[in-house]
């Protein structure tokens, strides 16, 4: 599985339970694997039973440094702590499997950049004028949106400076286009990481746990640091300068080969199962 585990994430909890249940009552191996974890004083809920489970499962593997940390500090242990990057840096583009029709499309639109938002409810005016500073700094746009919570982006695709994906094209179709585009500004985790796969840099936008922060920390060499979603008035500015510097920097190659040890890593995580 993967995911997030932070505050009262009921999707956590039940993990988090069957994995102890698991183990507690049949013995099985289990294993806390591809996730991140924020250990947090609201609703404090989550570090006891994180704790409880770390003690009794087999492994505990987290896919950025800053969970990693985090956990290493709060159980005052690493027996049984591993740090393993998610396993979308184990996903390739296939262009056999990319929308022809997309594909056609996005070799005559120009040079663009891409778009998508972060899982923190901003203010959607903010947003507008986000993309409105960019269209007028002259940048075309693809953006991306998937869950329902985002289909008001269509409202800014106007066809020419803004296009308009939704959720019937698949991840060969998102990196085929992340891998033309001349960098992503997003809140989407996996967004993020199928960009830089393509060595296309990025500009962070924060999220509601600190995946992105600790993915961050993973190309701290070539990204200043993460932007907060709702504070999008003040914040633009500084996006746009980030984004302007990341593409004049043309660290395309260099995040590329940074990716792919990422993936390598990823894939040490078989030896370190079976050994378990």
């Amino acid at each position: 599985a993967e995911g997030s585990t932070y505050r009262n994430n009921i999707g956590a909890i039940a993990g988090l339970f069957i994995l102890w249940y698991s183990k507690k009552f049949h013995n099985k191996k289990s294993f806390f694997i591809n996730g991140s974890v924020t250990i947090s004083s609201e609703v404090p809920r989550m570090p006891t039973m994180i704790k409880k489970c770390y003690e009794i499962i087999d492994g505990f593997a987290v896919r950025e440094p800053y969970s990693y940390h985090e956990l290493k500090d709060y159980l005052k242990s690493d027996l049984k702590l591993q740090f393993f990057p998610d396993s979308a840096f184990n996903v390739s583009l296939d262009e056999t499997k990319v929308d022809k029709s997309l594909k056609d499309r996005v070799n005559t639109y120009g040079d663009y950049i891409c778009f998508s938002r972060s899982m923190i409810r901003e203010n959607r005016s903010a947003i507008g004028y986000l993309i409105k500073t960019l269209v007028d700094q002259g940048f075309k746009i693809i953006f991306f949106a998937k869950d329902d919570t985002d289909q008001f982006i269509k409202q800014y695709a106007d066809g020419d400076n803004t296009i308009f994906l939704n959720d019937k094209y698949n991840y060969h179709d998102i990196m085929y286009v992340l891998s033309k585009s001349k960098a992503l500004i997003s809140g989407r985790y996996h967004h993020l990481i199928f960009s830089l796969k393509q060595g296309t840099p990025v500009v962070m936008l924060n999220t509601s746990s600190h995946k992105i922060i600790g993915l961050n920390q993973m190309y701290k060499d070539f990204f200043s640091r993460v932007f907060d979603p709702g504070n999008l008035y003040n914040e633009t500015e500084l996006i746009v300068d980030e984004l302007k510097r990341v593409i004049k920097a043309n660290k395309r190659t260099d995040i590329l080969i940074l990716s792919e040890n990422y993936n390598n890593e990823f894939n040490k995580m078989t030896s370190w199962l079976l050994k378990k």
